[in-house]
């Protein structure tokens, strides 16, 4: 197996980002500035019948079939897979790279040679979503997760209906911080990175917290690895008692669910028209999902 260090995907992201997304840049600047007011740069998700959708689907599927030999069917390829990325992009997680399935050896040296970064970042989508629910997880009866992906299209409209009704009730423009009880793969979040720099984030199953995490580490770094000054985290738990676990910072237990938890920013991180007028800092307008 090919010698692999933390984070080693991580130079062809930034490049990739750059040429694709910028933000990375300017989730880098506001943590070396704490200047928050700069635009949003703008991702548009695809979702089946896009073009572009079907070449990053295949993609995936192609890895998910070279993670066993000689093309045999293994069970648990998607999260060795998930495992991966997050090692090889670095994420505090997953700081060794993950065990191979039992049954496949040589796993990791087959996803170097069939994973293609630049597919995901030319052509953004919630990839991992829809291969969940063509497989139909959470879906069982004696499943314990309950997992029903909302159409992309349709999570949209509802991402633009919040931020609307946030901008109505709130007086304040984007960006915002956002808070969602159930996540999933993170697919509502991704449409509310446009408008959000900030996340809360609950989720009772950790796979699926950690495949959202792929999604934000892809396409936003605001969400994966939250900016201090701007708060946020993701939380392993469940919303509705409060009782959670961290994902990046597992030594920080939740005993309540931190629904009106925000940051005191600093002065380069407010609007001075907007902390006039409503007392609360800019970027810190809450649009929750509840």
């Amino acid at each position: 197996m090919a010698e692999l260090h933390p984070g080693w995907l991580i130079p062809d992201l930034i490049t990739l980002d750059d040429e694709y997304q910028g933000r990375y840049t300017l989730w880098r600047n506001t943590l070396e500035t704490g200047n928050a007011t700069a635009n949003i740069p703008q991702t548009t998700f695809l979702s089946i019948g896009d073009a572009g959708f079907d070449k990053g689907l295949a993609m995936l599927t192609t890895c998910l079939d070279a993670i066993p030999p000689n093309g045999l069917s293994a069970s648990h390829t998607l999260p060795y897979l998930i495992d991966w990325l997050l090692f090889a992009l670095g994420h505090p997680s997953t700081p060794q790279c993950p065990s191979e399935p039992h049954g496949c050896p040589g796993a990791s040296d087959r996803l170097l040679k069939t994973f293609e970064l630049e597919l995901l970042l030319r052509c953004p989508a919630d990839y991992f979503g829809h291969l969940l629910a063509v497989q139909g997880y959470g879906q069982s009866k004696r499943s314990s997760t309950r997992f029903y992906p909302t159409f992309p299209r349709v999570a949209r409209a509802m991402a633009t209906a919040s931020v609307a009704t946030a901008i109505y009730r709130s007086q304040q423009q984007p960006p915002f911080h956002a808070v969602d009880p159930c996540i999933g793969t993170g697919r509502l979040c991704l449409e509310l990175s446009n408008t959000c720099r900030s996340l809360t984030g609950w989720e009772r199953d950790p796979f699926l917290l950690a495949t959202a995490t792929v999604n934000f580490l892809l396409y936003a770094p605001d969400f994966a690895l939250p900016i201090p000054q701007l708060g946020g985290d993701l939380i392993v738990g469940d919303a509705l008692s409060g009782l959670g676990r961290s994902f990046l910072y597992p030594e920080r237990i939740y005993d309540q669910c931190p629904v009106a938890t925000l940051p005191a920013l600093s002065p380069t991180l407010r609007s001075s028209k907007s902390s006039q007028e409503t007392n609360h800092p800019a970027g810190s307008a809450q649009l929750s999902l509840f």
